[in-house]
């Protein structure tokens, strides 16, 4: 499911599994090169209330995919 939300159809990672807000979520990293274009991508997806919830993070910077796919630790659920 993971690899259709971002496009990475190949792609298998092991999530692994990952609290925020009280709610536990399979986080899936992936990397991909194609010549000189890096691609990253983080998943975080989770099932809540009955419905599937993903939320799909990229960048063409490690660094940048970090800080951005971090910035969902801020979620909260009520």
């Amino acid at each position: 499911m993971s690899a259709w939300v971002i496009g990475f159809a190949d792609a298998r990672p092991l999530p692994k599994s990952v609290v925020v807000s009280g709610q536990t979520f399979a986080v899936s990293v992936f990397e991909e090169q194609k010549g000189p274009i890096k691609k990253g991508a983080v998943v975080w997806t989770t099932i809540r209330r009955g419905e599937l919830l993903s939320f799909a993070f990229a960048a063409n910077s490690s660094e940048q995919l970090k800080a951005v796919a971090e910035s969902i630790r801020s979620l909260r659920f009520f």
